[in-house]
């Protein structure tokens, strides 16, 4: 697996992204609508999802984020 570098950096954000080039990951959650953000705690559970932007749902994002570090 191979670290992407890109909106995260614009945005400075300290969280990785990975890339899907066949999207087998997308294909078990969906088929339409990118960008989708899926979010995963320690355990490995979905914790938080989202489909599409907006920069109120990114802040949401965020908050899940920190949420699921603690």
């Amino acid at each position: 697996t191979r670290l992407v570098v890109g909106s995260a950096d614009v945005y400075k954000r300290q969280f990785p992204l990975y890339p899907d080039p066949k999207r087998e990951v997308f294909s078990l959650f969906a088929d339409q609508s990118i960008p989708r953000a899926y979010l995963f705690d320690k355990e490995g559970k979905l914790v938080y999802s989202a489909s599409g932007y907006s920069p109120e749902e990114f802040q949401q994002l965020l908050k899940a984020i920190e949420k699921a570090l603690k």
